[in-house]
């Protein structure tokens, strides 16, 4: 799975050290590299001076893992985050690709565009209010362009990826034939 999507612990020294860096490839190589903070103690960061994210400033927002469109005309996995998309192609073995925030597809639908080859797109909901709102609006902007897209919920209070890990391989790919 690190070798897959390039994923990497930042150095010492350097900013963001210690943290995980997820690099956002493209089939012309990185356009961005985001960091998450990966140290226990500060739990889910509510309430802790460290931030749960970090980036180098100046950079634009991209899709995580779009390099998989390149060949993938049947089937993609949209989610929200990139731990989904790594957790849905690496186990699952769907092709999918991450926007990094419930709010970023609104600002970004444009988007949508390198999705045009693909023969259907699954938007994954995360269980929550935010999620399903930002799958809908996911939904509608490929629906104004006339893209098979639908949306597949996860249970209330999950991701694809806690999903996953509490529910197992089969269990995700019934969700997802259904």
């Amino acid at each position: 799975m690190a070798v897959e999507f390039g994923l990497g612990v930042v150095g010492e020294g350097e900013d963001f050290s210690g943290w995980l860096s997820l690099p956002y490839r493209t089939p012309a190589g990185t356009v961005d590299i985001k960091y998450r903070c990966v140290d226990l103690s500060h739990g889910d960061h509510k309430g802790s001076s460290c931030p749960k994210y970090g980036k180098e400033s100046g950079l634009g927002v991209h899709l995580f893992n779009a390099r998989t469109l390149v060949g993938n005309a049947d089937r993609v996995l949209l989610t929200e985050g990139e731990f989904d998309a790594i957790a849905i192609q690496s186990l699952a073995g769907y092709p999918a690709v991450g926007y990094p925030g419930v709010d970023t597809w609104k600002k970004q639908e444009h988007w949508r565009f390198c999705f045009d080859s693909v023969a259907e797109v699954v938007v994954v909901a995360d269980g929550d209010e935010p999620g399903r709102q930002a799958a809908e609006r996911v939904q509608e902007s490929f629906n104004r362009m006339d893209l098979l897209a639908r949306v597949v919920e996860m249970p209330d209070g999950h991701d694809a990826n806690s999903f996953l890990v509490e529910y197992g391989i089969p269990e995700f790919r019934t969700l997802i034939e259904r």
